[in-house]
């Protein structure tokens, strides 16, 4: 459903905007793609965790691996596209010199929509773990096909390009949230133990990053006008953000335990 959705947006906006913006388009996902392949590889090291512990029936485990999935592919994806998002214009003159309209809005955008999906890895992995997954498909796979018809609609009322963006963001936050509702139904925790466990953390990390950044724009800005700086200072920040308000000393360790593999 996804892969159709997108080349129908793609064809849709060579009709109405032309090659240019599908250009646009094709480098914000060249951008997305090279930062979503570290998630990918950190859902591939959880995974097959998430379906043993659900055939040994360990359930509390199984439970402590979805909330640590989706909270740390979050983390990951976060820590990269953090600064990409605030200095993508400079990051695209660095690597293109010049680059087509609408790039720096479609690559943000892009960016965040990866972000919200980062989140339903391991809710996939559960579902798929139960092999309960025909309602889960039908459900999620025909909200994912609306994309189409609703960008539709919008690019023939007279909208901007981005919206197309916007339409998949939201269809994203919808995908995501009946991927958990289900996902709860059949391995056995609640909404509000991943919105603890998992969005709570996610919040208090993001905003004190974005806290962070703006204090160091406005304490030095002699200094956060070299762009490079600016952007290892983010790194930096978001980080120590992600580290002590995020994680735990357990997922810390576990963390570690990864990056040694």
């Amino acid at each position: 459903a996804s892969v159709f959705s997108n080349q129908g947006i793609n064809i849709l906006l060579n009709i109405f905007f032309g090659t240019v913006i599908n250009a646009a388009r094709g480098i914000a996902f060249q951008v997305e793609g090279a930062v979503s392949g570290f998630v990918i590889n950190l859902q591939l090291a959880i995974n097959p965790q998430i379906i043993k512990s659900y055939a040994a029936r360990d359930i509390k485990y199984m439970h402590q691996l979805i909330f640590q999935g989706a909270k740390l592919s979050f983390f990951l994806l976060f820590f990269i596209c953090f600064p990409i998002i605030l200095e993508i214009e400079f990051i695209l003159k660095l690597w293109l010199v010049n680059f087509p309209k609408y790039t720096v809005i479609f690559t943000k955008l892009v960016l965040v929509n990866a972000l919200i999906n980062s989140l339903s890895g391991s809710l996939r992995t559960a579902v798929q773990a139960t092999g309960e997954i025909k309602l889960f498909q039908i459900i999620v796979g025909g909200m994912l096909l609306l994309n189409l018809p609703i960008s539709y609609i919008f690019l023939e009322s007279g909208f901007s390009p981005e919206m197309v963006f916007y339409v998949s963001i939201i269809l994203s936050i919808l995908t995501f949230w009946a991927r958990l509702v289900i996902a709860c139904s059949l391995v056995g925790f609640s909404v509000i133990d991943f919105i603890i466990n998992v969005f709570l953390k996610i919040f208090f990390t993001v905003s004190l990053s974005y806290c962070i950044h703006v204090i160091f724009i406005k304490s030095f800005e002699y200094i956060a006008n070299n762009q490079l700086i600016t952007i290892f200072m983010t790194l930096f920040f978001t980080l120590l953000s992600i580290i002590f308000t995020g994680l735990s000393f357990n997922e810390r360790k576990y963390i570690l335990k990864l990056i040694k593999k």
